[in-house]
């Protein structure tokens, strides 16, 4: 018979994390979502490939288009606008990065359970609003990421997502002003 005696305790903050990734998987889906292991987070927290369904069959293509996400869960409501603040030094990072990269926020259900899905691509456009309204990010230790209501993401309206990052346009200005 199998002890049942208890273990040790899952700490709430993993609870959350482990949450939001299963809401982007299932919401993203059947695209491939790999996460990276939390040893080799250095601000990335893994990659997604575009696939498409394919007609009449329960398989799907992969498509050769590939993003790289940061993952960020929450079981606050998150009311619009809502301002993520992050190290100024990933920010600068994803912002040189060689492939696109979107910042996910997700919502946690108090259940842990499904979620709201916030999405913010790191791009040129990100960088020229960024810069009109905090022209001096680059000299504050962290720097502010701004989700409106647009930014929301829902099953319907991941092509939106899907053409957003095949028309991905690098930030042209990564490095000091």
């Amino acid at each position: 018979m199998l002890s049942t005696t208890p273990g040790p305790t899952i700490a709430r903050s993993h609870l959350v994390s482990r949450a939001g990734g299963t809401a982007l998987d299932s919401l993203l889906s059947p695209w491939v979502v790999t996460p990276f292991p939390t040893q080799v987070d250095y601000g990335i927290d893994g990659d997604v490939k575009l696939a498409e369904l394919l007609p009449g069959a329960l398989k799907a293509r992969v498509l050769p288009v590939t993003f790289q996400y940061q993952l960020k869960s929450t079981l606050r409501r998150i009311r619009t606008p809502h301002t993520l603040r992050v190290k100024t030094s990933h920010l600068t990072f994803w912002l040189a990065h060689n492939v696109p990269t979107a910042v996910f926020l997700v919502q946690v259900s108090r259940a842990y359970r499904g979620g709201v899905v916030f999405v913010k691509l790191i791009d040129s456009t990100f960088l020229t609003d960024l810069e009109s309204r905090r022209p001096r990010w680059r000299g504050l230790r962290t720097a502010p990421i701004r989700f409106v209501t647009a930014d929301r993401l829902r099953r319907t309206e991941k092509e939106r997502l899907a053409q957003a990052v095949r028309n991905w346009a690098p930030a042209l200005s990564p490095g000091p002003a």
